[in-house]
């Protein structure tokens, strides 16, 4: 039987099968430690002067994305904290933190990264850390210091006071307490304005933009500041960037960004250690938090002392200018980026 060969002609399918396009993502983005905190606000801020200045555009989130360069977080987070959310490769930590110590059961991951802090007190927690890192304090709002310095006279209270995260259950670690208890003891609470978490409070925490805030504190003639400790204290910065002198602790905790010839310092009576009870109660976490006391009636003293200064519209210039001149955006943007694309080669 002779073989039968078939033959089938297949047609040729033309097919339109566009090349493949390798996107790159040229993405840049920014993660704040939370919202409704002040690393948002630093993260928001930071994000629009680099638009602004150096025309680089980012987004700000809260939480790691791959396209992450740069973390406004806290310091302990990102160093004791890296094993519950993995940071991209090559991330630039830029922190800050009010407590002493950190201890968590879980050991850290190390991951490559590097960190930039923003007080010579902070600087020395993570050198204890065997964590060697840049010095870049943070920066105010540029557009709002000299809009509301123009307005700086239009004074409507005594004194205004921040407590930005106290929390009235736990300790009052930013001495809003105090402050009330002694302007109160003077007949000046109704010639001041509160910004914080307690009953007696005219505005809750973080309730308030930006620009209301710097409102408020151009419209105040001091502004008090008896905090603990801070990384690094934004609100008596912004104060003074629209004119208004400063009341501070005069501790290593809080004093680097407002030491100044027209500020006042009030020294506190002791200093102590103490384990923070929100976070060993609720997270099972020893957070050490340096406490102090004050001598009332030394504060007190300090208050009627302000009262008498007369602060002139010079003086509020040379507030405003010292600002300007060491935090800027304008000024730390150069800094950042150097750093940033030193390390990672690009920002």
């Amino acid at each position: 039987m002779n073989e039968l060969t078939v033959r089938v002609n297949i047609p040729t399918l033309q097919m339109n099968i566009p090349k493949p396009i390798i996107i790159y993502d040229k993405r840049r983005v920014i993660t704040a430690g939370a919202k409704r905190r002040s690393f948002w606000v630093v993260a928001s801020n930071l994000a629009y002067f680099l638009k602004k200045y150096h025309n680089m555009e980012f987004s700000v989130i809260d939480a790691y994305d791959i396209a992450t360069s740069i973390t406004i977080t806290d310091l302990w987070w990102a160093v004791k904290k890296r094993h519950l959310s993995f940071p991209p490769p090559r991330v630039v930590h830029w922190v800050d933190t009010a407590w002493k110590e950190y201890r968590l059961p879980t050991p850290p991951i190390n991951f490559e990264t590097l960190f930039i802090t923003t007080s010579p007190w902070n600087q020395k927690l993570l050198k204890q850390e065997g964590i060697d890192s840049y010095l870049l304090p943070r920066a105010i709002h540029d557009e709002y210091a000299e809009k509301y310095l123009n307005k700086s006279n239009e004074k409507k209270y005594d004194f205004a006071v921040v407590g930005t995260t106290s929390d009235p259950k736990y300790h009052d670690k930013k001495h809003v307490l105090t402050a009330y208890k002694v302007l109160k003891d003077m007949g000046e609470y109704e010639k001041s304005i509160f910004i914080c978490m307690f009953d007696f409070c005219h505005h809750k925490s973080f309730d308030l933009t930006n620009e209301q805030v710097f409102q408020i504190l151009s419209q105040s003639k001091w502004f008090i500041w008896l905090t603990t400790a801070e990384g690094f204290g934004m609100p008596p910065v912004e104060a003074m960037s629209v004119g208004t002198p400063v009341i501070y602790n005069d501790s290593e905790y809080v004093r680097f960004p407002v030491v100044h010839e027209l500020n006042i310092p009030v020294e506190p009576l002791t200093y102590y250690d103490k384990a923070d009870p929100y976070m060993l109660q609720n997270r099972n976490e020893i957070a050490i938090f340096p406490y102090c006391d004050y001598n009332l009636q030394e504060v007190k003293t300090k208050f009627k002392e302000a009262l008498k200064t007369e602060i002139t519209e010079e003086d509020r210039l040379k507030l405003h200018e010292h600002v300007m001149q060491n935090f800027s955006h304008k000024v730390i943007l150069p800094r950042l980026i150097e750093i940033t694309k030193n390390y990672r080669g690009y920002l």
